[in-house]
């Protein structure tokens, strides 16, 4: 989740003047997120604390409102143009919210979903558990992923589990989550082989099949990838493995680093790329969305 978002609503909340944040349970809940969830067509349940969308997607608001206010109300995971036969592959499935709203699409036939911090990923699995009619188009792995397979052990906070890393040390990083590091605990994470791994849902779902003779069309591939520093990694090896020209769509959050490596990596496979951030906060962090051109030119 970006930093920036997170200084966006304190500075919302200060021009509004609101009374305060309610804390429910350790979560800190803006009254302006819930309006603004609601703006876009959420019912709130305030006894079972579970929120549903305008398609009924059910999800608990005490896990992370801030990331379901982002993914809901920024837009930016919003796909526009012509609606085909798809896969999504999310690196970084932090609550399971962008699974879910893309499960929901029809035209969405599978959700491949990643995500290494165990406590987040089983709030995730609560989500989709919330909604049987998408659970089976959903398919979680409990690791993430990297450049090499490895085992790392890192403090998690569940107050800012929206920024937890597997490349960095966030409470380091930036003053915002320094705070949080009091109430860290060590967790274990698994971090698996980048490229391994998405190689073998692309050939799964026939896209590298037939390539020598003349490509056999599959599912279009959408990869979205927030892992808070990793993505650097991420990309760098897919890459090297020929995999990055495979992918359709790919909505990225960039953080620390920066987005030069990153655009030179997705202009060198094809894609043309747009921005959707904060321009004087483009050289730290930002949201990134690439479309593999040569890749559209190609098909048609």
């Amino acid at each position: 989740m970006r930093i920036s978002i997170i200084q966006e609503i304190i500075d919302k909340f200060r021009k509004k003047k609101t009374k305060g944040f309610c804390k429910i349970q350790n979560t800190l809940i803006n009254d302006f997120i819930i309006k603004d969830l609601k703006k876009v067509g959420f019912t709130i349940n305030d006894e079972s604390n579970i929120i549903a969308s305008s398609n009924g997607i059910k999800l608990n608001i005490l896990f992370q409102p801030f990331v379901i206010w982002e993914v809901f109300t920024k837009g930016d995971y919003l796909l526009q143009g012509k609606e085909e036969n798809s896969i999504l592959i999310d690196i970084g499935m932090n609550i399971g919210a962008v699974s879910l709203m893309y499960a929901a699409k029809e035209w969405v036939e599978k959700v491949y979903a990643f995500e290494p911090f165990k406590p987040t990923y089983e709030e995730a699995l609560s989500n989709i558990k919330l909604n049987p009619e998408l659970e089976s188009k959903i398919i979680t792995f409990p690791f993430g992923l990297g450049k090499n397979d490895e085992e790392k052990e890192f403090l998690y906070c569940s107050d800012a589990a929206g920024a937890m890393s597997t490349t960095c040390d966030v409470y380091s990083s930036n003053p915002i989550f320094a705070k949080y590091k009091e109430k860290a605990k060590k967790e274990v994470v698994n971090i698996k082989n980048a490229a391994c791994i998405i190689e073998e849902i692309i050939r799964k779902e026939g896209r590298k099949e037939g390539r020598k003779e003349g490509r056999k069309e599959g599912k279009r591939i959408i990869l979205k990838c927030d892992t808070e520093g990793s993505e650097y990694d991420i990309i760098e090896c897919l890459a090297k493995s020929n995999l990055l020209k495979e992918i359709d769509i790919i909505f990225l959050e960039y953080h620390y680093k920066g987005c030069e490596i990153l655009e030179k990596e997705l202009k060198d496979n094809g894609f043309i790329i747009f921005y959707s951030t904060i321009p004087e906060m483009k050289e730290n962090i930002g949201f990134i969305k690439a479309v593999n051109i040569y890749k559209k030119i190609r098909k048609e």
